[in-house]
């Protein structure tokens, strides 16, 4: 019976010993942080005006409504007075965020005057291709401008459009009111 004591001790010891070891190995660790991303994408259209310098004479248009722009539009409402009447919009668009971007797309509107010959759209000044992270300064590499030219074509009038759809002919040079959106899309630079 000593022997049998002896080893039921043994047992109870050893598995003493191994639970306090298993114990001592199983402990939790557990770690608590916070990680903030400091990053912000914003590229957007701040600004559209006319330029007055690259339109024609001041009395050969006029705004049917002031032009308005959202982030990713700009919008204008403009009417020609008589053939070769032009307007030129410088559409401004910044990179305020932290990512720089590169330039996706530029939509140019689809014309709704009448007829399509009588109104022409000319982009004369593509925007950057790559806008830089905001630098908080004006102008830069954070900052470009879109000019958009909408012209009354010289030699046509509001007859040839009317005549091509079908309705009551008007007297040539009769305006023309032109209203188009132009959507500008950036992506985050790689």
């Amino acid at each position: 019976m000593d022997k049998k004591n002896i080893v039921i001790g043994a047992l109870i010891f050893a598995i003493c010993v191994m639970s306090i070891g298993y114990a001592a190995l199983s402990t939790t660790l557990t770690i608590n942080g916070t990680a903030t991303i400091s990053q912000d994408w914003n590229i957007a259209i701040t600004d559209i005006a006319i330029d007055t310098s690259s339109s024609s004479a001041a009395e050969t248009y006029a705004e049917a409504t002031p032009a308005s722009h959202t982030d990713t539009t700009a919008t204008f409402d403009v009417t020609l007075k008589q053939p070769g009447a032009y307007v030129t919009y410088d559409i401004t668009i910044k990179n305020k965020g932290t990512i720089a971007g590169n330039l996706d797309a530029v939509v140019t509107p689809t014309i709704t005057a009448p007829n399509l010959e009588i109104i022409d759209y000319t982009i004369e000044q593509q925007p950057a291709s790559s806008l830089a992270a905001n630098d908080n300064a004006a102008g830069g590499l954070d900052e470009t401008v879109l000019k958009v030219k909408v012209k009354y074509v010289e030699g046509k009038s509001l007859d040839d459009a009317q005549s091509a759809v079908d309705t009551t002919a008007g007297t040539t040079g009769n305006p023309v009111q032109e209203k188009a959106t132009i959507t500008v899309t950036y992506s985050a630079a790689s």
